[in-house]
């Protein structure tokens, strides 16, 4: 904390200063017409709850060194550094991104992007960590709006990581303007190297010179923004205006000669100030005859309502009496109901209050009473919608796995239909496999009606249809052939070969007391009892 400044943010907590890169895509993402200039804020961490809000989408967080890897961390900390701890960087990157800012932001749905030089350390193992959406290697001015747009029409699946083409990498006049004042004044005026050194990345960038009007512009927005010291930025400074390794002499002097300095831009401001400050005066006279009018209109219209108030307050006193009656006769009517009130007895002084009480309390209750029928019924409606995509799924799996089915009994000279049954409810819901041989037709399958042998038959032919469907890498079947015929048992046996050898990502085990003929991909292994004692080998060619 003693090392580092705190970033300078005005009264509303947007921040004046912002490292250039963050402020290349505020200015690309502003000229892409995706939002308007009102949706995007540059902030800092402990700002960020200000602007969020339901309508909050992306948060974007440029990063320098994150985890550590560049050489300055890895040299003066880490495993291998002077002090044996984790960077700056680190702990400050971590202490970001796993704060309860960022957390309650996730929660409302709002996607993580990282950017910045030091994206390329977030691989996806970090992003699952730290719920990191999106990660944007590279140069993003251009590929980043198109991200963003991709974002708010749900067309990207998450995590993943980014990198721009080569077609996406903007030219020196797709660079976009400053809009704000930059850390340390730095303002770009070349980018990329062209060296082609291949341990270093920006010399595999090409090489690209920004015009000298550009670069005064963002130089007179960082002297706008309270910067009073530019840093011109680029891989190599004396090589700006040419491709050769060799430095153009007048291009270099050409570009600070038409550097603009603080005192000219002062003047040029100050006039504008003037000027301002005229156009002010006359539009704050204009307001203030405005206002006036206004004033005069709103106390009109308060005594308007004021009036119309009371005769509704009197009207709801009742109607005005069309003859005015005695005083005595009022007299009289007060007595008799006094004498009516004393009959009650007596009538405890809060009981006005009770009934006030437990008035609120039923109003109460019974909000809450629709406030969970409410709820109930979007429960109920939200597992409705979740059974119908179970079954439609379940229907699509049976619709294509029961042709495969049939095309491996047939191997048995039999065919077979695949039935749901009861999805209607899902406790109840079952699975039904019908099978016949031999011109047969099929029936359900079961100990009754049919043999053991033909029940395994079908019963494999059934799980190698569902192969394509399952995603353990690792598939096993334990002497599946005791109940076969030699003619049936080779068939199973090619069939599940076939179908090992079909799944080159998936590793098959056929456990059997029989012999199995097979190829080449095959590796057997012989489990023997000898003398008391489990032998495993491996037949070798």
């Amino acid at each position: 904390k003693a090392t580092f400044n705190d970033p300078i943010v005005n009264e509303d907590g947007i921040a004046l200063l912002a490292p250039q890169g963050l402020r290349r895509i505020e200015s690309a993402l502003i000229n892409s017409k995706i939002i308007d200039r009102e949706e995007i804020v540059v902030t800092t961490l402990e700002n960020i709850p200000r602007f969020l809000s339901n309508d909050t989408k992306i948060i974007g967080i440029t990063v320098f060194d994150p985890l550590g890897k560049g050489p300055a961390s890895t040299t003066m900390s880490g495993l291998y550094g002077i002090v044996h701890r984790e960077s700056f960087n680190t702990y400050y990157f971590r202490r970001l991104i796993t704060s309860n800012i960022i957390k309650n932001a996730r929660k409302k749905g709002v996607r993580i992007i990282i950017g910045g030089p030091g994206a390329w350390q977030i691989g996806y193992e970090e992003m699952r960590e730290f719920g990191i959406d999106v990660v944007i290697e590279g140069e993003g001015e251009i590929i980043f709006p198109k991200i963003v747009k991709e974002i708010f029409d749900d067309l990207l699946e998450y995590p993943i990581r980014i990198s721009p083409k080569y077609n996406e990498i903007p030219s020196a006049e797709e660079i976009p303007p400053l809009l704000g004042g930059t850390i340390g004044g730095l303002v770009e005026i070349s980018r990329g190297c062209g060296r082609g050194c291949k341990f270093c990345a920006p010399t595999l960038r090409r090489l690209r010179h920004r015009k000298i009007i550009d670069i005064i512009k963002d130089i007179e927005t960082n002297i706008r923004f309270g910067q009073r010291n530019i840093c011109l930025h680029a891989e190599d400074v004396l090589r700006y205006g040419t491709f050769s390794l060799v430095p153009d002499h007048n291009k270099v002097i050409e570009l600070f000669k038409n550097k603009i300095s603080v005192e000219e831009f002062e003047k040029k401001l100050n006039l504008m100030i003037d000027e301002y400050a005229q156009s002010a005066v006359t539009r704050y006279r204009l307001e203030l005859s405005e206002n006036t009018s206004k004033k005069i209109d709103s106390e009109i219209s308060k005594l308007e309502f004021l009036k119309n108030e009371k005769a509704a307050k009197a009207l709801s006193l009742g109607e005005r009496p069309k003859e005015i009656r005695k005083t005595l006769d009022i007299t009289e009517d007060i007595k008799t109901i006094i004498l009516k009130i004393a009959s009650l007895g007596e009538v405890s002084e809060e009981a006005e209050d009770m009934y006030l009480i437990a008035d609120a309390r039923y109003r109460e209750t019974e909000v809450k009473a629709q406030q969970v029928e409410e709820n109930l019924k979007k429960a109920l409606e939200e597992v409705e919608v979740r059974k119908e995509n179970w079954r439609n799924f379940l229907r699509k799996l049976v619709e294509d796995v029961e042709p495969r089915y049939n095309s491996i009994l047939s191997y048995a000279d039999g065919v077979g239909k695949v039935i749901l049954r009861g999805l209607e409810n899902p406790e109840k819901a079952s699975i039904e496999l019908y099978v016949g041989f031999r011109g047969s037709e099929p029936t359900i399958l079961d100990a009754h009606t049919h043999s053991g042998g033909e029940r395994i038959v079908a019963t494999l032919a059934f799980l190698l249809a569902l192969q394509n469907y399952v995603k353990s890498p690792f598939r096993a079947v334990d002497e599946f052939d005791v109940h076969l015929d030699p003619l049936n048992r080779e068939r199973m046996v090619k069939l599940i070969l076939a179908s090992a050898k079909s799944s080159p990502d998936s590793q098959y085990f056929v456990i059997t007391p029989g012999k199995l003929p097979v190829d080449d991909y095959v590796n057997i292994l012989i489990v023997q009892n000898i003398s008391g004692r489990s032998i495993v080998g491996m037949i070798s060619e």
